[in-house]
């Protein structure tokens, strides 16, 4: 009995198949893009409540807008850091300086404050206050220990 010719392999083709990308990873690739490009700016805008509460001077710098009577009719009630807004700030001489967007239960406005020391020690220097035009002078309301 004759054995039977070998089995040859199908033909290959003259080209591979062009490679195709699911929609759900062109979709996914989009969104993480689009996700990559809004938090940059979100991270930025929250430094000064990120770095206020790493370096130790959070409850130093919040308390003349969450006691001072200007602050509080200015803003209402419970001013706070927001991070939408423009913030800006640095290290320069010693100082640590910032201009923030807070808002309160009525208003929100720019927050400029300078304060000097270390993680044990904050001294508040300067606090100012700007809502709707109006410059509002809060270090009379900071303590006297810089607290």
């Amino acid at each position: 009995m004759a054995t039977p010719p070998p089995e040859t392999p199908p033909p290959l083709p003259d080209e591979a198949p062009e490679a195709t990308t699911s929609v759900l990873v062109q979709v996914l690739g989009t969104l993480g893009v689009l996700l990559f490009i809004a938090v940059i700016p979100l991270g930025a805008a929250s430094m000064p409540w990120i770095v206020s509460k790493a370096r130790g001077y959070h409850d130093v710098v919040l308390e003349p807008l969450q006691t001072c009577q200007v602050a509080l009719n200015a803003l209402g009630e419970n001013p706070r850091f927001t991070p939408f807004g423009n913030n800006s700030g640095g290290r320069q001489s010693g100082l640590i300086s910032w201009s923030a967007t807070v808002r309160g239960s009525e208003a929100r406005g720019t927050y400029r404050y300078s304060l000097r020391g270390s993680r044990d020690a904050w001294e508040l220097v300067s606090a100012t206050l700007i809502v709707d035009g109006h410059v509002h002078r809060l270090m009379h309301c900071a303590r006297a220990d810089g607290r």
